[in-house]
């Protein structure tokens, strides 16, 4: 047995080579499961039609292209015994004495036995089972009620179960990483809004929710169904709260689960209805945690470069300025670049402003 490879250049390689690699990779099978759909004649006959599609065997690709139907005629059907024919699509190939191979794609009935229990015949070698198809005795035409689908899409002979010993990723090293870059703080992303039943007078309605908590998980909560949140005690305070586990807390204390997010505080009258209810839902995301160089009255670094992209300083120029966005000034220059949009600064806001730096003789004035 000789040792091969292939492809290199320089080398005269035969069809087979390249089939022996499409082999490596497809096994038996159609690329779709509409492919080779089956037609019959109105009124019935013993004919049926196949059309377009495409099928992998042994490495060889079997197509039939939108234009070309093939017409298949069933043998007479046995006057005493049913039968079970197939209809299968595969290649002959034949290898002469100077080693060309040479073949014919084929989509053909292969007729099974008669029989008062008939076996359905299996496809041939280079073939590929599409159809199962019962003949009844003496039947005389064939229709959709006959045929049973056999065709199964081609499976890779590769799946990927050869690689091993990956391990998976944790759910818990994913939420430290969520957590590192959504912050420590845990916010309602949206809904969770608590209303007072305006028919049941100490019943407590809330929408449905979306919440991020600070230990890196997003839970959704269901809107609160009728009597879940029901108020007893008379002029007292309700607390509602969401935990991480998908529970909630409705209570005359908070939560006693770490890390719960508050939804509403409740008071109630001297019946014990409801009075007012206030949203307490945190809903300002905390992007990356805290640094010490973004916060509100803290220092912004500016990084000043010249004109061929080296760093020239790296100096805290500005602070963070409630009311007014971002106020940045150097040296007294007078040279003012100002960005129309607005910073939120703990809910103030105000435009982003920078003085001190030309655009056109310091092009390439950057802050982070």
């Amino acid at each position: 047995m000789a040792l091969n490879i292939t492809f290199f250049d320089n080398v005269k390689y035969k069809s087979t080579d390249f089939v022996a690699r499409d082999a490596d990779f497809f096994g038996a099978g159609v690329v779709n499961l509409t492919d080779f759909p089956i037609t019959f004649d109105n009124p019935p006959s013993m004919n049926v039609y196949i059309g377009a599609g495409t099928a992998w065997v042994n490495g060889y690709r079997i197509n039939n292209d939108s234009s070309s139907t093939i017409t298949l005629t069933f043998a007479t059907a046995d006057p005493t015994n049913p039968r079970i024919d197939i209809i299968e699509v595969g290649y002959s190939a034949t290898t002469d004495a100077t080693n060309t191979t040479t073949g014919s794609p084929i989509i053909q009935i292969k007729q099974g036995v008669p029989s008062s229990t008939p076996i359905e015949p299996g496809a041939d070698s280079g073939f590929v089972k599409l159809y199962a198809v019962n003949i009844a005795a003496n039947q005389t035409s064939v229709s959709l009620s006959d045929v049973i689908d056999r065709r199964t899409r081609v499976p890779l002979n590769v799946d990927g179960s050869q690689i091993q010993n990956i391990p998976a990723v944790q759910p818990d090293y994913v939420n430290e990483i969520v957590a590192d870059l959504f912050g420590s703080t845990s916010t309602v992303l949206s809904g969770g809004i608590p209303t007072a039943n305006s028919s049941v007078h100490n019943q407590l309605d809330v929408t449905a929710a979306d919440i991020y908590f600070a230990d890196g998980q997003r839970v959704s909560f269901a809107a609160s169904q009728n009597g879940q949140f029901v108020t007893t005690t008379a002029s007292t305070t309700y607390y509602l709260d969401y935990n991480s586990d998908g529970t909630t807390s409705f209570g005359l204390s908070h939560s006693i689960k770490s890390g719960y997010v508050p939804i509403a505080q409740v008071e109630t009258d001297s019946s014990g209805n409801i009075a007012s209810v206030t949203n307490v839902r945190p809903t300002i995301v905390n992007m990356f945690g805290t640094t010490d160089n973004v916060v509100f009255g803290g220092n912004v670094q500016a990084q000043k470069f010249i004109g061929d992209g080296s760093q020239l300083t790296n100096l805290p120029i500005g602070n963070i300025v409630a009311g007014t966005g971002i106020e940045i000034t150097a040296n007294g220059n007078s040279d003012t670049i100002t960005n129309t949009g607005v910073l939120s600064v703990n809910g103030q806001t105000g435009a982003v402003t920078v003085q001190g730096y030309s655009p056109l003789t310091n092009p390439m004035a950057w802050i982070g």
